[in-house]
């Protein structure tokens, strides 16, 4: 029976550490997502696999002299780095559509996810790079299209094509005009139909239904009706609708745009109220103007009469 000697097991243990190491590098180097290996403690990067090449526009070479500060924009780094202290404290996996500076200046956004693993005998903390800049890009323009309609006087409602109109979602400015809170709505704590004026919710359930047999029609235009608010106060709204449908036609939800015309609609009684003043002044003065016309020809006619007889 042979002893193995101590370097020979030594040597044995470190080759397979090191053909692990080897087969792990293979690995990575053949994943979609981009790999970078970051030592901890410099936060230097000290591995990086072709596909993270792809996305930064370095040269691997070029990569192994980077840190993570060279790879972010400077107004988000400390932002970075707090994600970077959380994945490495073990706090968080995921590091959700982080800024990624690439070398010809272009930000993208990544999630970045981060597993320890040593590589050429070296600690390292690997980060995988998935590019979500479509994704990110589309949630920027939700989140800057949110901040628009919250700074006017549109609300946007998404109903549930269901009894009561269920609310699916509403902008947070809903409260301006309904009193009503966003959560108020989404957690069906008060529904849209119930905030209708009891005398117009009859058309505006007709006018849906009217609105929403022609398939071909994508959209239709409420008259404007009221509704009562928290407050208990009327206001007069505008309300253009978008039929939603699935693949088989069938309608899923509707969108909406409300605006409050509460003022104009204001103003336009005033002024039909006005015009009707002014109407009946007019046909006060006309007829005043009738009879002074007409008192004015008897006054004439009795005077006439007045200097004939006194002329007998």
């Amino acid at each position: 029976m042979t002893v193995m000697s101590k370097d020979k097991k030594a040597k044995r243990t470190n080759f397979k550490i090191l053909d692990k190491e080897e087969k792990s590098k293979k690995i990575l180097e053949g994943l979609p997502s981009g790999i970078l290996g970051v030592d901890p403690k410099t936060r230097k990067f000290v591995f990086a696999n072709q596909k993270m090449t792809e996305i930064l526009g370095y040269t691997k070479k070029e990569i192994l002299n980077l840190g993570i500060k060279d790879i972010h924009p400077k107004d988000d780094l400390a932002f970075v780095l707090n994600q970077f202290k959380k994945q490495v404290k073990g706090e968080i996996a995921t590091a959700a559509a982080l800024p990624v500076l690439r070398k010809n200046k272009e930000i993208i956004y990544c999630d970045v996810n981060t597993v320890n693993e040593p590589i050429e005998g070296r600690e390292m903390i690997l980060g995988v790079f998935t590019d979500v800049n479509e994704r990110a890009n589309a949630e920027k323009s939700l989140r800057e299209f949110q901040n628009i309609i919250e700074k006017s006087n549109v609300v946007v409602f998404i109903w549930l094509n269901k009894k009561g109109w269920p609310v699916k979602y509403v902008s947070q400015n809903v409260k301006n005009i309904f009193g009503y809170s966003a959560d108020d709505f989404v957690q069906k704590r008060v529904s849209y139909e119930q905030c209708i004026h009891p005398e117009d919710l009859s058309r505006v359930t007709k006018e849906v239904g009217k609105g929403s047999k022609d398939a071909r029609k994508s959209s239709f235009s409420h008259l404007p009706y009221r509704i009562i608010n928290k407050k208990g106060e009327i206001r007069t709204i505008n309300d253009q609708t978008i039929v939603i449908r699935n693949k088989k036609n069938k309608i899923i939800e509707y969108q909406g745009v409300i605006e409050d015309v509460s003022g104009v609609e204001n103003n336009k009684r005033l002024l039909e109220e006005k015009i009707k003043d002014m109407e009946k002044m007019n046909q006060y003065m006309v007829g005043r103007e009738l009879k002074m016309i007409e008192l004015k020809k008897q006054l004439t006619d009795c005077q006439s009469k007045i200097k004939f007889n006194l002329k007998k």
